[in-house]
C-alpha cells in the first residue's frame, strides 16, 4: 500500500459531462483528492452511434465498449490504479477486465437489477474481476460483497456550494422536485398526494427542475410550473424551494438509490418528504430533519404542515444542512476515497 504521503496516479472512467453519477462520485471530488496526494485524470466515453446496440444485439454491446473504450486498456497502464464508474457498457462486462490492475469499481445504483434482474450473472462476473467496489450504500454493498472486496462511501455534497440562501417570507410556497427525466416514474408516486395538497393550499406550488417538462396529469397545470436544469443553476433552483421532495416507488431497483436528491435539499438547508424507501430511512434516521410519506394522504398531510410551520421548516432545514456537513460533505468523503483508492495499491 503506497503510504498518504506518496502520490497515486488514478484515471478515472466516467460517463460524460452531465452524468450525475460522473459529476458527483467522481468529478466533484478531483480537487480535494489532488490535496490529499492522489492525481486523477478523467477519461469520459466516446460519443457511440445511435442504436449500435440494438440493431447488433450482444455483439452491439462489445461494438459500443470498443467505440467509447477501446483506448482504455493500453492508457490504464500509466497509472498506479484503474477507476471505473459502473459498467463500461450498460449490464454487460466487457473490457473492464483487460485494463491495468488495480482495479476499482464504484457503483451507485443496483446494476444488479437492470433488465429484470438478468444483468445479475455479468454484474457478478464485471465485480470479480475487480479488486474493489466502492458501494453508494449498504444495500449495493451486501450485493457486491459476494463477488468481491467492498467499502461503502456514499455520494458526497459539496456543501461550500449547495448552500442555504435567505429566502423571503412570500407566496408561493414551493414544494420542489430536482432530477432527471428517467426517475419521472418515482415522482409519480407523489402526484396524487400533491394534487391533492396543492387543492387544499391555494397559495402553494410545485416546481419541477429536470432536462425535460414530465407528464402530471393529476396536478392542475396552474398549480405548478417547470424549471430547465442546467449546472450552472442548479443551486439556485434548490435555494428557490420551501421543502424538497423525493418520492421513491418501492421497487428493487430504488433499495439501490443512494438519497441524492435528499441530500441536495438538505445541503441548502431545506425540510425534506420522501418515501421511507432505501437509504433514505437511513439518512431520515440521522436526525429530525425530515418526514416520510408512504400514501397520497400522508403526501399531502405532511406537506401541509410544514407549509404552515415556518419555525418547524427551519428547524428540520438547520438539521439536515447539519448532517451533510458532518457525513456527505466533500471534505468528508474524499479521504475515505483516497484511502479507498490507496487501499489496493
Amino acid at each position: 500500500m503506497t503510504s498518504p504521503s506518496e502520490s497515486l496516479r488514478v484515471v478515472a472512467a466516467t460517463k460524460s459531462g452531465t452524468d450525475p453519477a460522473s459529476r458527483f462520485r467522481v468529478r466533484q471530488l478531483l480537487p480535494a483528492l489532488r490535496g490529499l496526494g492522489v492525481e486523477v485524470d478523467e477519461v469520459m466515453a466516446r460519443p457511440v452511434r445511435r442504436n449500435v446496440g440494438a440493431m447488433l444485439g450482444p455483439l452491439g454491446a462489445h461494438v459500443q465498449a470498443l467505440r467509447q473504450w477501446g483506448r482504455l486498456p493500453a492508457l490504464s497502464r500509466r497509472y498506479d490504479v484503474t477507476w471505473i464508474l459502473r459498467e463500461l457498457v450498460f449490464n454487460r462486462r466487457t473490457l473492464e477486465r483487460f485494463t491495468h490492475r488495480p482495479r476499482v469499481l464504484d457503483v451507485d445504483d443496483a446494476l444488479f437489477h437492470q433488465r429484470a434482474g438478468k444483468a445479475a450473472p455479468q454484474i457478478a462476473k464485471l465485480a470479480r474481476c475487480m479488486d474493489l467496489v466502492v458501494c453508494g450504500n449498504d444495500y449495493l454493498a451486501q450485493w457486491f460483497s459476494q463477488h468481491a472486496p467492498v467499502t461503502i462511501i456514499p455520494t458526497a455534497v459539496d456543501a461550500a456550494r449547495f448552500r442555504p440562501a435567505p429566502r423571503p417570507s412570500r407566496n408561493p410556497f414551493v414544494v420542489g422536485w430536482i432530477g432527471t427525466s428517467s426517475n419521472f416514474p418515482n415522482l409519480e408516486v407523489a402526484q396524487e398526494g400533491l394534487a391533492l395538497f396543492l387543492r387544499r393550499h391555494p397559495s402553494a406550488l410545485l416546481r419541477v427542475v429536470a432536462d425535460r417538462r414530465p407528464d402530471l396529469p393529476l396536478v392542475d397545470a396552474a398549480r405548478w410550473d417547470f424549471v430547465p436544469w442546467s449546472e450552472s443553476s442548479e443551486v439556485q433552483a434548490l435555494q428557490g424551494f420551501d421543502v424538497g421532495i423525493m418520492p421513491l416507488a418501492d421497487t428493487p431497483w430504488n433499495l439501490g438509490k443512494c438519497s441524492f436528491k435528499m441530500l441536495q435539499c438538505m445541503a441548502v438547508g431545506l425540510p425534506v418528504v420522501v418515501s421511507p424507501v432505501g437509504m433514505n430511512q437511513e439518512v431520515l434516521a440521522k436526525a429530525d430533519l425530515g418526514r416520510a410519506a408512504t400514501d397520497a394522504a400522508q403526501w399531502a398531510d405532511e406537506l401541509a404542515g410544514l407549509a404552515q410551520d415556518a419555525d418547524l421548516r427551519r428547524r428540520l432545514g438547520d438539521a439536515g444542512r447539519g448532517v451533510v456537513l458532518r457525513d456527505y460533505d466533500v471534505p468528508v468523503v474524499a479521504p475515505r476515497v483516497a484511502a479507498a483508492l490507496r487501499s489496493v495499491t
